[in-house]
């Protein structure tokens, strides 16, 4: 049986638990940030910045902390938490002995000034 995924709260921020219905807000963040991410992200495809395509990704990431595989969490400020403005992921958990996973983050220097 699955553990649900939690809400995490820190002083700053909320680190909220990836949902389909976050797909509008995720759009909104790539479209505000599509400049500053340009220089290191690959091109993205046809569909990246459609409200269809984050449905199915933030689908497929509920699928994984399901699935024990991995987990992504959206940053949203306190006094505003329908609006991303960042994201943390788990990928490539290990489980047994050794556990272990992959880290990786994206926000922008704009979040940090309204933070």
């Amino acid at each position: 049986m699955p553990i649900a995924q939690p809400t995490l709260n820190t002083p700053r921020l909320l680190l909220l638990p990836a949902q389909p219905a976050q797909a509008r807000a995720m759009l909104d963040f790539h479209v505000r940030n599509r400049q500053h991410f340009e220089p290191w992200d690959p091109k993205p495809g046809d569909m990246f910045f459609t409200e269809l395509y984050w449905t199915m990704q933030l689908r497929q990431r509920a699928r994984d902390w399901e699935e024990g595989r991995g987990g992504r969490f959206l940053l949203a400020l306190h006094a505003e938490p329908e609006r991303v403005i960042g994201s943390v992921g788990l990928s490539n958990i290990s489980r047994g002995a050794f556990q272990s996973c992959h880290l990786g983050y994206g926000w922008t220097s704009t979040a940090k000034a309204r933070a």
